[in-house]
């Protein structure tokens, strides 16, 4: 029974430990810099090694840890509830820029990242996850991308920079959603359907296919 507790322990100071220092050197902020220039890339890189501090698998144990992965998430400034569920194989990058809310759920092998690399230049940019939102296993997030209340995203979706679903939306498995994207308030997005860059989908729609089209009301 010593060495689970002295490893718990040693779990909880590395959390700690992070949050103190994240609360000393500088804070990213949403922004875009440009690389190895100025105050903000140097914030974005202080964070960068804190994340990085955590071998993965001591990440995956504390996702598994309901008020350490809490502890964990808010040491290095993502704002998340104690009841948001992060699945096992989860990959979150720049977590001063994600927010989870109440009851929500990232599946497996799932990838949120609120920075991106644009040539010479580094955007940073919050993602934002509503309450009671599901989102499936393998999906890809890019910065910027904003989900409301409610919404269910299934299994290998991929969201470029941001694409806004409001509440209530579905999203099928193996979508192509293009920068820019809206998606609003109760509409369904059939399987395998792509969704070019800028579009928008009105609210209580159905739409599916490649290229996307309307199918009928949700």
């Amino acid at each position: 029974p010593v060495l689970p507790l002295a490893y718990l322990l040693h779990l909880t100071g590395a959390c700690l430990a992070a949050g103190v220092l994240r609360v000393l050197l500088p804070r990213p902020k949403p922004s875009t810099s440009k690389v190895f220039v100025g105050r903000e890339f140097a914030a974005f890189l202080v964070s960068w090694g804190l994340e990085n501090y955590f071998p993965r698998p001591l990440i995956t144990h504390i996702q598994l840890l309901t008020l350490l992965r809490w502890l964990h998430g808010r040491a290095l400034g993502m704002k998340l509830h104690w009841s948001t569920h992060i699945s096992p194989g989860t990959e979150l990058h720049s977590y001063s820029q994600i927010e989870l809310g109440r009851f929500t759920y990232l599946g497996e092998g799932t990838g949120v990242t609120g920075h991106l690399s644009l040539g010479d230049k580094l955007l940073q940019a919050p993602v934002t996850f509503g309450d009671n939102t599901n989102v499936g296993a393998r999906t890809n997030i890019a910065p910027g991308c904003k989900f409301g209340n409610r919404v269910k995203v299934g299994a290998l979706v991929d969201f470029a920079p941001g694409v806004e679903v409001e509440d209530d939306v579905d999203i099928e498995p193996r979508c192509q959603i293009g920068m820019g994207v809206r998606i609003e308030k109760g509409a369904y997005v059939e399987a395998r359907s792509y969704l070019p860059t800028y579009m928008v989908i009105p609210a209580g729609e159905r739409w599916g296919g490649d290229p996307v089209r309307k199918i009928g009301m949700a």
